[in-house]
């Protein structure tokens, strides 16, 4: 709790920083988005929820389960939180993965336009690749832990498609609950690394709008190199430790 404390002041002090630096950040743009984005994916989930719930009817009213209420109960609430709270996670995750890519097009703004600040920029970035860090701190794990969850549920409906067609495919329906849920945690690991590389490609843009600056004649030139000697010990990466998060992870 206290890092993620750490983590929203530190966005405070970038966006008073950027400010000063005379970009002003669409803040109700992004609230708006964050809303849309919100809605559609509660609404999926709670699509997706409800066909599963009516599916497992004709599974767990079977008499070969003699399965009784308060247990079916237990099994689908105890789903659907930890799918919840999972899902919230995640999308917190990629809410401030895609904040962090709104102050890196704020910088390459900043420095697209003519006497950029050059050093008070390099300030900045240095204090975004902080926040990268924390988030990295607070969601690695989880986010790697998920996608061993995935990839565990894959291995497992890979071999409950096999045990069906085996025994002549008279029972599609567990089949078909098993790829709903799937479908929907590795839609959640798409969403995650699609918002990581978009991040991490509005970061790259900086080194390149530098190197464009260094091949003009500046008069800050000496300190377009120091920025980009700055970029290239930084490494502005979305990872839990092990792997980072982009389409090799996929």
């Amino acid at each position: 709790r206290h890092k993620l404390h750490k983590l929203l002041v530190k966005f405070v002090k970038v966006d008073e920083k950027i400010m000063r630096l005379g970009v002003k950040l669409n803040y109700r743009q992004h609230f708006i988005f964050t809303s849309i984005a919100v809605s559609i994916y509660a609404a999926g989930f709670f699509f997706i929820f409800a066909v599963t719930i009516i599916s497992n009817q004709t599974i767990l009213h079977k008499p070969e389960f003699q399965i009784n209420m308060d247990l079916e109960l237990l099994i689908f609430g105890g789903t659907l939180i930890s799918a919840f709270s999972a899902s919230t996670s995640i999308g917190m995750f990629c809410m401030i993965v895609l904040g962090v890519r709104e102050r890196c097009k704020a910088l390459n703004l900043i420095l697209s336009r003519k006497n950029a600040k050059i050093l008070h920029v390099a300030r900045v970035n240095l204090d975004l690749n902080e926040i990268v860090s924390l988030i990295n701190d607070i969601f690695g794990f989880m986010i790697a832990n998920f996608a061993g969850t995935i990839l565990v549920s894959m291995i497992f409906l890979a071999f409950q498609l096999f045990v069906v067609v085996s025994r002549g495919g008279s029972d599609f329906n567990s089949i078909f609950i098993s790829f709903i849920w799937n479908f929907l945690m590795i839609a959640q690991i798409f969403l995650v690394v699609a918002c990581c590389t978009k991040a991490e490609n509005e970061g790259k843009l900086i080194r390149e709008i530098l190197q464009d600056e260094l091949n003009r004649d500046v008069s800050e030139k000496n300190k377009v190199k120091i920025f980009i000697l700055q970029l290239k010990h930084l490494n502005m990466k979305f990872s839990c430790g092990y792997f980072d998060f982009d389409w090799k992870m996929i």
